[in-house]
């Protein structure tokens, strides 16, 4: 089990000596240390993807001591991540709602709080010389939608398929194959291992196909497979992700989410100025920690289009918490729940609302920094539910 803690350190200390010295304020130094002193610390579960790893950028610019808050990045693999959570290793962990949803049976103490980027890019890697046709390849040849997921997912029957179970992953995988006319999973044999080994098996000859993250997709390519379809080609198939936590910490620690909420925006934000140096620096974050060789062209063509940033609070709320929205909260969670209850990872439904506190956070982050969006948003929603409190908390995720 990989446990690994690193800290990007801000080196002030001698600067801020030097300056009180110049200055003859002999106080400056104790007073910043006692600030210091006073950061809350917050330890994250981080898994080594280019999306999580954008988070990197708020220690190395400060920008989670300015909010009082005092980031501690745990490595994990994704799996790993909850386990520490629930034994209080860490404070949050890398996750997607597919992950609270499979989970909330065994682990009910546990939301995702944060949204960080929606995830289009779960694919059915083959290899390059399987003979098989992609589902745009289908669509280029003038078939409908329906029939061209027919014919692709014709090719897949009694397919060997490695990918990694309780991530979601597999979601767009089972409608499509509903949808061809196919059961699901018993018309598949499906492997599950961590994204890494899977690759790592695929790469090496195990399996018909491969579904894993974008390094592990880009790394198939270099070495040939192409991509039969992705969760582009379904919304609600669309993972949130972000950050999660126990929901006695939120309660205990209410202002942290919000904090963090703010910080993301902010790198996200940093992001959308910066692309060049901003994705460069994810970019080394990355090969550090993996063996992806990513580059800032991969990435710059993924960031965005494979997966997406909402990197202010009105986006996030009109893409993921409206009921109007292209990725509603909802409605994915519901498609990855019923795929859950169908391969028997889940024995009964799940109170989706209570694994997804998004909204909450959301709308608590608009009250302290954006009133104006708050009410343009949550305010219109909450006066056209005047009087139905229990169908607003159904809807938007959260009380009225």
């Amino acid at each position: 089990m990989k446990f690994t803690s690193y800290r990007i350190e801000k080196k002030v200390g001698s600067a801020l000596r030097a300056l009180a010295v110049a200055a003859g304020i002999v106080g400056l130094v104790g007073a910043t240390q006692t600030a210091f002193a006073e950061n809350k610390e917050v330890k994250i579960g981080l898994a080594a993807y280019q999306d999580l790893l954008s988070l990197t950028i708020a220690k190395e610019k400060g920008w989670d001591l300015e909010e009082g808050l005092d980031f501690v990045f745990i490595e994990t693999e994704w799996r790993e991540g909850h386990e520490f959570l629930a034994s209080g290793a860490v404070d949050f962990t890398s996750s997607c709602d597919g992950d609270e949803v499979s989970r909330a049976e065994k682990i009910p103490d546990i939301a995702l709080s944060n949204l960080l980027y929606l995830f289009a890019a779960h694919g059915v890697a083959v290899r390059g010389d399987s003979g098989m046709k992609t589902y745009w390849e289908f669509r280029g040849e003038g078939l409908s939608k329906n029939d061209a997921i027919t014919a692709t997912m014709a090719q897949l029957k009694g397919s060997t398929i490695i990918l990694t179970k309780g991530l979601g992953m597999d979601a767009a995988l089972k409608k499509a194959a509903e949808e061809a006319g196919l059961t699901y999973p018993d018309d598949f044999e499906l492997i599950d291992m961590s994204h890494f080994e899977g690759l790592a098996a695929f790469l090496g000859g195990s399996g018909d196909g491969y579904i894993g993250g974008i390094p592990q997709r880009l790394r198939a390519g270099k070495e040939g497979a192409k991509i039969l379809f992705d969760e582009s080609i379904y919304a609600e198939s669309v993972l949130h992700c972000g950050l999660a936590t126990r929901l006695g910490y939120i309660e205990a620690n209410p202002e942290v989410p919000i904090k963090i909420q703010k910080i993301m925006f902010r790198i996200l934000q940093y992001v959308e100025r910066n692309p060049r140096e901003a994705l460069t620096y994810i970019v080394d974050e990355v090969n550090k920690r993996t063996a992806a060789n990513m580059t800032y062209e991969e990435l710059h063509a993924a960031w965005n289009e494979m997966e997406f940033f909402p990197s202010n609070a009105r986006w996030a709320f009109t893409t993921a918490v409206s009921p109007e929205g292209a990725q509603y909260w909802r409605a994915g969670l519901e498609f990855r729940m019923n795929t859950y209850l169908a391969d028997g990872t889940l024995k009964n439904a799940v109170d989706l609302a209570s694994v997804y506190h998004v909204p909450e956070i959301l709308a608590e982050y608009m009250k302290q920094h954006e009133p104006g969006t708050y009410d343009w948003t949550f305010g219109i929603a909450k006066r056209r539910f005047q009087g139905r409190p229990d169908e607003f908390k159904k809807v938007y995720g959260l009380d009225y």
